[in-house]
């Protein structure tokens, strides 16, 4: 067991110190090295603990909740604390003492995560899905995009509608986020309903829903939503008990990557495309993006573009820094950013000045008020939330309250018999994947999946109407013809 996790945490680290050469522009020495190993340790602890397998004889399985967490958070947030880039310093104001002590704030946070976390739960998915999930889950997305395309909302990068009329409560900015929760579901959800059906008509539509839910996430031009589509079900497959195989890992570790390079490409396509409002459009638009890097100089703008774009996404590290030195200097501000999300929750009738208070305690607004970032779209981390509202006493609190958080939902895929249900814990899981969330989305997270599932139930029931409104005919017309 030792071996594994001292071959994994290597192995990671080695991962980890590429990332950091790509991202950072980091020169092969001993120092970064370390460094890099330094961060990947609590993946040696995560995997002690059982999250690739558990017993002595047991080969390399899916990863667990925990595991692939905290994977996204090193991978996501280390290389830029590993290297100072001095482009950082143009665009964040912080002191050079503020980095070790971000470094061990964030070793230490992904620390007592995992020991919060503890051992997964037992691997047995007790699932009941069936024909009905499969017409309500296909019907509801379907009915989504359609919206959502021919609004000029389904993708981001070609939206056509104005800010008036995504303002917080409309009907076009209702469904945009509940469109968003749930299609980085899709695949995850199909591949659940697949796994349960005999074969047969049921399983081959649920694979095909599974491969066109894959598509709709490319179309999309959402990196973030395929790579939680891909985590969410490589967390199922552990549930399901599969085994990791080569051609998971291979396809994982060389297809994504090839596909966010492709994704650039097609998102600068995607603005420079004249109305997209049918989902055809956006096909087309792919379409020519893929077959036009068969030329050299495109497929070398489309990697240069891929470069650009992934480093400057990779400052996730810098921005803890300006918190550190914020906090060296005045202390926690309890300035109650938390809990705004849970503010946000509560329905206009009853509270309609919540969005005004909810804005005042909004964690993002906070940090530019610093005066020490330009601006543009941050990317707020859980770390920095808690540093920043609690100082130490956040450090110790945050990771623990997020790793208690990780073993619920793994307790709760692993004992729940609701497609449903899972849906709920599988989209916390969701944003707790990405660094670049803060806590109080998490309360929004739920209330939306909420939303989606009310509305499952209730596709469900019209279902389960219709499909025995049609047996009873049936059966009425056998009953009545001659013998």
């Amino acid at each position: 067991m030792i071996a594994r996790s001292l071959f994994v945490w290597l192995s990671f680290g080695l991962a980890l110190f590429a990332v950091t050469v790509f991202t950072q522009e980091a020169e092969f020495d001993p120092t970064s090295f370390s460094l890099a190993l330094l961060f990947a340790s609590p993946i040696f602890l995560s995997v002690q603990l059982g999250g690739l397998g558990r017993e002595a004889n047991d080969r390399f399985r899916y990863p667990s909740v925990s595991f692939l967490v905290l994977s996204a958070w090193v991978l996501g947030v280390a290389p830029s604390l590993i290297v100072d880039a001095p482009e950082s310093h143009v665009w964040f104001r912080f002191t050079d003492s503020s980095i070790p002590i971000a470094r061990v704030f964030f070793v230490s946070w992904c620390t007592l995560f995992v020991l919060a976390a503890g051992r997964p739960a037992p691997d047995h998915i007790k699932l009941i899905a069936g024909r009905t999930h499969l017409i309500t889950i296909s019907s509801m997305s379907f009915l989504m995009i359609l919206y959502l395309v021919r609004g000029g909302l389904f993708s981001a990068y070609r939206s056509t509608e104005s800010a008036e009329t995504l303002l917080p409560g409309s009907q076009a900015a209702t469904v945009q986020i509940l469109g968003g929760v749930l299609f980085s579901l899709l695949p995850a959800l199909f591949l659940l309903i697949a796994t349960q059906q005999r074969p047969g008509n049921p399983r081959t539509l649920a694979w095909i829903a599974f491969a066109v839910s894959w598509l709709a996430l490319f179309l999309m031009a959402s990196r973030a939503s395929i790579a939680i589509g891909v985590a969410t079900c490589l967390l199922l497959g552990r549930k399901l008990n599969l085994r990791l195989n080569v051609t998971t890992l291979t396809t994982v570790g060389i297809g994504l990557p090839l596909v966010f390079v492709l994704m650039t490409t097609y998102r600068e396509a995607l603005r420079a495309s004249e109305g997209s409002t049918n989902i055809g459009q956006y096909i087309s638009v792919a379409s020519d993006v893929t077959s036009s890097l068969n030329v050299q100089e495109r497929r070398a703008n489309a990697l240069e573009g891929f470069e650009t774009n992934t480093r400057m996404r990779f400052w996730y590290g810098q921005q803890f820094c300006v918190v550190v030195d914020e906090w060296l200097d005045h202390g926690a501000a309890l300035h109650g950013s938390l809990f705004s999300g849970v503010v946000r929750t509560i329905p206009t009738l009853i509270y309609p000045e919540k969005n005004q208070i909810a804005n005042s305690m909004e964690f993002e607004l906070a940090l530019m008020a610093l005066g020490k970032f330009p601006p543009i779209d941050l990317a707020p981390t859980p770390w920095m939330q808690w540093l920043f509202e609690f100082g130490l006493l956040g450090m110790l609190a945050g990771p623990i309250f997020y790793g208690l958080l990780a073993r619920l939902i793994d307790k709760r895929l692993s004992h729940t018999g609701s497609l449903y249900e899972a849906s709920f814990w599988l989209q916390l899981f969701a944003l707790m994947f990405s660094p670049e969330h803060t806590t109080d989305m998490l309360a929004l997270g739920a209330r939306s999946m909420l939303i989606v599932i009310t509305m499952f139930i209730a596709i469900d029931f019209a279902v389960d109407k219709l499909t025995a409104g049609s047996a009873l005919r049936e059966t009425a017309t056998r009953g009545t013809q001659p013998s």
